[in-house]
């Protein structure tokens, strides 16, 4: 269960070492990559039986071979990773004391 969390946040967090990474973005990736990951286990379950078994799968995902796991691990970070960068794009951030990009570009056209 805490590997399946950590696939999750993983991307989200790493993405903010980026100046450009929104934090409110970085907390939304966070979410969605968790919602992935549970969407994919109720999906399963859905498929074979019904949505509950699928949900309660989650405590017992230790067969590595499992289609299901796998899924989960690729799409929670993928999901993740693309909602932190594209809302980073919409919805710019400037970090307070750091410079900001539009600075850092006008004082190097003033000083060539």
């Amino acid at each position: 269960l805490a590997d399946l969390l950590c696939a999750g946040t993983c991307v989200p967090i790493a993405m903010g070492m980026w100046t450009g990474a929104n934090p409110k973005a970085a907390l939304g990736g966070m979410a969605v990559g968790l919602v992935t990951i549970i969407l994919v286990f109720v999906i399963s379950g859905a498929i074979i039986s019904d949505p509950v078994t699928g949900l309660s799968e989650i405590y017992y995902a230790y067969d590595l071979r499992s289609p299901t796991l796998l899924a989960a691990f690729l799409l929670g970070p993928t999901t993740s990773g693309l909602f932190t960068f594209m809302g980073s794009k919409i919805f710019p951030y400037e970090f307070p004391g750091y410079p900001s990009q539009k600075a850092a570009n006008v004082k190097a056209t003033l000083t060539a």
